[in-house]
């Protein structure tokens, strides 16, 4: 399986939501190389592990399809981070849930260009893939849920 698996790339799907092409081609091919090395060199791997196999190696192509898909046909897509979220209340309204990672920081001090500093750092995440139009699962969102609790509220009102 190692030897055949390949994160698949579509770029008229990505060019049909406006993403930065050019930009984000490369993420596939590094993406199939960081996932041979790190999960299918495993020794003793169970097979049943084909399923996640499968799944990575269309996240950026069927996971996304089905995205626009579902918002061609009028249901909304919704992006959470983490569990957040209950996915079952987003399914029970009809949509499409998709998880975002917040653990990139590396869109932080562009995302900072336009934000204010005290906002937190999975905000400024969302809000700055969107805008380099380069990470196809948050092309497809039309808004994004992220965790609220007292500590955010805090910082986000500059409280102390």
């Amino acid at each position: 399986m190692s030897e055949q698996f390949q994160v698949k790339s579509d770029l008229e799907l990505w060019a049909e939501l406006d993403m930065d092409v050019e930009r984000f081609k490369n993420v596939p091919p590094v993406l199939t190389q960081v996932y041979k090395d790190i999960f299918l060199s495993q020794n003793n791997r169970p097979e049943a592990m084909a399923y996640f196999d499968d799944m990575i190696s269309n996240i950026y192509t069927g996971r996304i399809q089905e995205m626009v898909d579902a918002k061609k046909a009028g249901h909304p897509v919704i992006g959470t981070f983490c569990v957040y979220v209950p996915e079952e209340v987003i399914h029970a309204a009809g949509g499409v849930c998709v998880g975002l990672c917040g653990g990139s920081q590396a869109t932080v001090p562009d995302a900072e260009k336009t934000l204010a500093a005290q906002y937190l750092p999975n905000g400024k995440i969302c809000f700055r893939f969107q805008g380099q139009r380069d990470v196809p699962l948050l092309s497809g969102p039309r808004f994004c849920i992220r965790r609220n609790n007292l500590r955010c509220q805090e910082k986000n009102l500059g409280a102390s």
